[in-house]
């Protein structure tokens, strides 16, 4: 009888020793899930803005096509309800921000100019959510002859 109360007691013990380190681990899940999601938007954004021309005007620039997932909450992974995009004002990339459960926010560098259809170009845009985000990023042209890549977005 003796030997189940000790097991009893060591698992729990165990089970107390391991239980932060599974919470750690699926925070960082859920960091590297949101920055290959962001680095698959950078990629796109980038492909328009070295591989295709800009646009003559009055005609739309060219298009991709890209889904945001945001991660979903399991014994594996920590969920991300957030991510804030700001373009910088200085350089032709934008700074994100992003949180995941559990964690302090962390950031990712964009190496690409980034705007909301919805707003003015030097707006942040806030992107929230728990389900897939379908983006389409659309090459443009500033008023002093930059290009931009403009976010248009649809939630599933």
């Amino acid at each position: 009888m003796i030997r189940y109360v000790i097991a009893v007691v060591f698992a729990t013990a165990m089970m107390s020793v391991a239980m932060p380190a599974v919470g750690d681990a699926a925070a960082l899940n859920g960091e590297t899930q949101i920055e290959s999601e962001l680095a698959a938007i950078e990629e796109e954004a980038n492909s328009l803005l070295y591989n295709e021309e800009i646009p003559a005007s009055g005609v739309p620039g060219a298009t991709r096509e890209v889904t945001l997932s945001f991660p979903q909450e399991s014994l594996t992974t920590e969920s991300t309800t957030e991510v804030v995009l700001d373009r910088s004002s200085d350089a032709p990339v934008t700074h994100v921000t992003y949180h995941v459960d559990g964690r302090v926010a962390g950031q990712y560098v964009i190496d690409a100019p980034l705007a909301d259809s919805a707003s003015s170009p030097s707006e942040s845009i806030t992107i929230e959510g728990d389900s897939d985000i379908d983006l389409q990023l659309q090459l443009e042209q500033t008023d002093t002859d930059e290009k931009i890549i403009v976010i248009n977005r649809e939630n599933r």
